[in-house]
């Protein structure tokens, strides 16, 4: 039947392997930072990567491969992720040509708090991606899938209205 789930994110490219060789079909998306030496594995599983930041795209690019990428956008976490505001290294990921775009995320670090300085830093954070998405739109980038829920983002803010959600912990 075509039901049931056609897109997986994992943490690190192992995890994507193993399912891959556990015959998992659709996209899986490694959200972790990989090495650029493990290029290679990327490409023969098949598995999309997620460049957290221009020096780690330039690096996954200089390897000649191919692959697909999803951006990570920093709108607040400071974990990992080309930051929201640095629009020029942003549209510089996309001039990466071994590196084909096919989705935009970001991470809400608080949204699995209810008091209403959370609830403010959180909104802030949706503004800052939908903002950087807007930006990207209007220089006529592609940006494929957009996503920004995890678990708790999934819970308290129902309403958004991305591609993709990530139910991590919700699961368990």
């Amino acid at each position: 039947s075509n039901q049931g789930l056609k897109s997986f994110a994992v943490a690190t490219i192992a995890e994507g392997i193993e399912l891959r060789k556990n015959g998992v079909k659709g996209e899986i998306l490694v959200l972790g930072y990989t090495p650029a030496q493990h290029i290679g594995e990327i490409k023969k599983y098949k598995l999309t990567q997620t460049v957290i930041g221009l020096s780690h795209t330039k690096e996954l690019n200089k390897q000649g491969v191919t692959i697909r990428v999803h951006i990570k956008i920093d709108t607040g976490m400071h974990r990992l992720g080309t930051d929201a505001s640095q629009l020029s290294d942003l549209k510089e990921i996309y001039n990466c040509k071994h590196l084909h775009v096919v989705g935009v995320f970001s991470h809400l670090a608080v949204s699995d708090s209810v008091n209403s300085e959370d609830i403010a830093y959180t909104d802030m954070q949706i503004d800052r991606f939908n903002h950087t998405i807007t930006w990207l739109e209007s220089q006529q980038l592609p940006l494929g899938n957009q996503h920004i829920q995890a678990s708790y983002g999934i819970l308290n803010y129902p309403h958004l209205q991305y591609d993709y959600a990530r139910p991590g912990i919700a699961l368990y």
